[in-house]
């Protein structure tokens, strides 16, 4: 199961940053990150983006201080992932289905997904690696026994969060429906990227950067 976690990370990451790129050339035509009627001149994208980076710097800090620098870089950049993704995907979907004024709040209130998914993860991951009795396990057994060990939690918080979402789309106000895209994707994307893209990011920062006690 490692294995193919480690195999299947660059195709994973290849894809991510595929959509990413064709969300930022269709947001660069003009053609998405469409609004509903004059919501586009309502919207601070500038500090859409500040927000986004100022909760990749957070996440990071906290995890070096929680943990070690190898927590740290993996949670930064899988916040970094998610946000970028998230809003590409959002820009691509826009192109059908215009956002409304909500979007830059919800596609950051979004990374409460990342948390969810990714904190079981690493905070196992890094559990194991330290624990004298692990020893015997390398970075890539670590990371495919926390994956394994922290999925069915991570399947409640996908659940409720469904629910939620589910809850909203079908209440009939448009406004709701549309301010529920970026939940659902943010909520798809951390599912994603728990899977495919922190197990690999986590090995590479802890052979670099992490050090067994």
């Amino acid at each position: 199961m490692s294995n193919v976690n480690m195999k299947s990370a660059p195709k994973a990451l290849y894809l991510s940053l595929l959509v990413i790129v064709a969300g930022i050339a269709v947001a660069a035509a003009g053609i998405g990150l469409k609004f509903l009627g004059s919501g586009r001149e309502m919207v601070a994208m500038d500090a859409l983006y500040i927000s986004m980076a100022v909760t990749v710097l957070v996440t990071f800090i906290f995890g070096l201080v929680r943990y070690s620098l190898a927590v740290g870089l993996t949670l930064g950049a899988v916040a970094l992932h998610d946000q970028l993704l998230a809003l590409a995907v959002v820009a691509l979907v826009s192109i059908a289905l215009p956002q409304t004024v909500v979007m830059p709040v919800m596609v950051i209130f979004s990374i409460v997904f990342t948390y969810c998914q990714s904190w079981p993860i690493i905070r196992a991951m890094h559990e194991l690696r330290t624990a004298n009795s692990q020893r015997d396990m390398d970075n890539d057994q670590i990371a495919a026994a926390a994956v394994r060990q922290t999925a069915g939690l991570r399947l409640v918080a996908v659940i409720m969060a469904a629910l939620l979402i589910i809850a909203g789309a079908v209440s009939g106000n448009a406004a709701l429906v549309g301010a529920m895209v970026p939940l659902a994707v943010g909520l798809i994307v951390s599912f994603y990227s728990a899977v495919c893209i922190i197990p690999s990011l986590w090995m590479m920062c802890a052979a670099r950067f992490g050090k067994r006690k």
